[in-house]
Formats: structure tokens, sequence, C-alpha cells
């Protein structure tokens, strides 16, 4: 791996850091997500409209990786909720990589080597380990990181199903494409329901607010 893509990755990875502390900080969670995602959704039209059609046989994919994708956002939010960020993140993030291992060995028929299965175990327990896990013999502490595990459950469920989808579209730009343009209406039509407005207009500042 050269240096330019190793800085892309690390780059990468602190703006997912940093957008999940936003979130976290969000007064609003359900309505930041919905507005980010809304605009993922956007800005994935262009590759809708100019790359073909993914093959028939990924549609399953992109629909159930949507599903999982919402899921996974739901969780996440009750995670911020009820947890904090230096608990959750690792534990979603760090539980992830060894669940994905684990979901392409049965699903995928990937076959990793006895090394390389060392390798992803020790990245998962060593994100986990930089979470604070004090307090988790109480059952009622018990709910954020199970919440964060979940999250990290729906995180590898739709990694791999996405890996599948991918190559089953023949284009996995395309395919990228429209599964970001499916998943922006979810969150927007669950937040519509529950508060009978749009997520804008929540993002949206009210007159006390123009006139501090």
């Amino acid at each position: 791996m050269n240096l330019p893509v190793i800085g892309l990755v690390l780059t990468a990875a602190l703006l997912h850091a940093s957008w999940n502390a936003l979130l976290k900080s969000s007064a609003d969670r359900l309505a930041s997500l919905s507005l980010m995602t809304i605009g993922a959704g956007l800005g994935a039209i262009p590759l809708v409209l100019w790359r073909p059609l993914p093959d028939p046989a990924s549609w399953f994919c992109i629909i159930l990786s949507g599903i999982l994708h919402t899921g996974y956002n739901l969780f996440l939010i009750r995670a911020y909720k009820i947890g904090d960020f230096g608990q959750s993140y690792p534990i979603a993030r760090g539980s992830s990589p060894l669940l994905v291992a684990l979901g392409a060995a049965v699903f995928a028929g990937e076959q990793l080597g006895i090394h390389t299965a060392i390798g992803i175990a020790l990245v998962s327990v060593g994100i986990v380990s930089l979470a604070n896990l004090r307090g988790l013999g109480h059952r009622e502490h018990l709910r954020a990181p199970a919440a964060a595990f979940a999250t990290g459950a729906f995180i590898a469920a739709y990694t791999v199903t996405d890996g599948i989808g991918a190559r089953l579209a023949g284009d996995s730009i395309s395919y990228t494409g429209w599964l970001f343009v499916l998943d922006s209406i979810p969150l927007a039509l669950i937040y519509l329901y529950k508060h009978r407005r749009s997520p804008w207009a929540s993002a949206t500042p009210g007159p006390a607010c123009w006139a501090a």
C-alpha cells in the first residue's frame, strides 16, 4: 500500500469519526442523519443517470442493503442516545471487522488464512479495547453497549451484502449510486411519520434563532 492510499484511508477515518461525533452532539439525531442520507442520495443521482443499470441479479442485494442501512442508522441513533461516544463508537466499529470476516466466510464463501484471521481479530479487539467498559457488570449499563454491538452487526451485514451485490451488479459504481439514492428515503419517511414534518423543517432556524 503506497503513501497516497494510506493518506486517503486515514483521511476517510478522520472524516468518519468526525461526522459521528457531530451526530452524537446533535440535538435531533434522526433529523441530522436523515439530512445526511438525503445529501448522499442527491450526490449519487449522477451515478444513477450516467451509469448502466445494475444487473437484475443484484437488485435483491440493493434493497436488502437499504433495509440494513436503515437498521444501522436507527441503532446508531439509539446507541448515541443512551451511551457515551467514547464507548459506542469503538464497540460498533471494532466489532464489525470480525463480524464481516465471519459473514463473508459463511455467505460469500471467502476463505481466510490463519494469519489474516488473527490479524482481523486483533484489529477488532484493539478497537473495542478503546471503549470505556467500566460498569458493564451492572445490567442497567448493558443497554448502550448492546445497542452499539447491534450497530456493528448491521454494519457487518450490509458490508457483506454490498460485497456480494457489487459483484452481481456488473458495475459497482452503479450499484453504489442506486443504493445511496434508495437509502435516502426511509429515514426521511420515518421522521415525517414521527414528527409530521420534514427533517428540513427541523434544520431551519426559527424566528427566535434569527433574532438572536
